[in-house]
């Protein structure tokens, strides 16, 4: 059942945290209904997104650093293609973390969820 309203945001770094952080902000200023889930920092938090993951768990950098985490960092992205498909969002927004989020993005769209608008 898809949330009456509702997006799924990825932010994969620090930087992505500040840029989404705005974006969430003035969505929440407009629609305080509006449903904002997914993995995301601080500032996102502050601003009304719910963060099923923190960003922290996606800053890693590097091949060996990306290696040594890449068991978390599939089971992540599993547990958040699980959590999209269930919720039904009206769009995925990546934001940074073009590795993980493009990744994940194609993952969703396989899954045929529908909710993998870009």
């Amino acid at each position: 059942m898809r949330a009456p309203s509702s997006l799924a945001f990825v932010a994969g770094e620090a930087s992505g945290d500040l840029l989404a952080a705005g974006v969430i902000a003035e969505l929440k200023r407009r629609d305080p209904a509006l449903g904002l889930a997914g993995v995301g920092g601080d500032r996102m938090i502050a601003a009304g997104f719910d963060a099923w993951e923190h960003v922290r768990a996606l800053s890693v950098r590097g091949y060996v650093e990306v290696i040594r985490h890449l068991p978390r960092l599939l089971r992540l992205r599993s547990d958040l293609l699980r959590r999209i498909t269930e919720l039904r969002p009206r769009a995925f927004v990546g934001v940074d973390a073009p590795d993980f989020n493009l990744g994940s993005r194609r993952s969703c769209a396989r899954a045929g969820s529908g909710s993998c608008t870009w």
